[in-house]
């Protein structure tokens, strides 16, 4: 029928019809493009935001840490001045349970020079403790005495 509709007009005489079924526009190729590439788009910031969430979990996680860190260095230092007895220092976190919860619990080791009497390595002990726990800041701060 468009063949012979076509013969009706002179300018279309030498021209030929070609029909092509299930073919695709250049318009349909450039739709499916932009959404190929929208979904891959997509796809790429979801994946930016989880590691932008895990990231920042880090920071957070970090700026915990830091804010629990002691500074054993000027601790130390201060310590020495204050006890005449002090003979070794040492710092650990040791984590403790409860079975429904971990805890991370500062811990100082001293040891007190030889010689020194019992009394008054419980008297400086209990002193430094107390001490510690409000020059830290820290109220869960536990001390362990060496033997000597």
């Amino acid at each position: 029928t468009w063949n012979v509709q076509m013969s009706k007009f002179s300018r279309l005489e030498n021209t030929r019809l070609k029909i092509v079924q299930g073919g695709t526009s250049d318009a349909q190729q450039r739709l499916d493009y932009v959404n190929e590439l929208y979904e891959s788009k997509k796809a790429e910031l979801v994946n930016k935001d989880e590691r932008i969430r895990i990231l920042e979990e880090e920071v957070s996680n970090l700026n915990r840490r830091v804010g629990r860190q002691i500074p054993f260095r000027t601790i130390s230092a201060e310590a020495r001045a204050n006890y005449e007895n002090l003979e070794t220092m040492g710092f650990s976190h040791k984590m403790s349970t409860n079975f429904e919860k971990i805890d991370t619990i500062p811990v100082f080791e001293v040891q007190w020079k030889k010689g020194t009497s019992k009394r008054r390595r419980k008297a400086d002990t209990e002193k430094l403790h107390e001490w510690l726990k409000i020059r830290l800041g820290d109220k869960r701060i536990q001390i362990q005495e060496l033997p000597d």
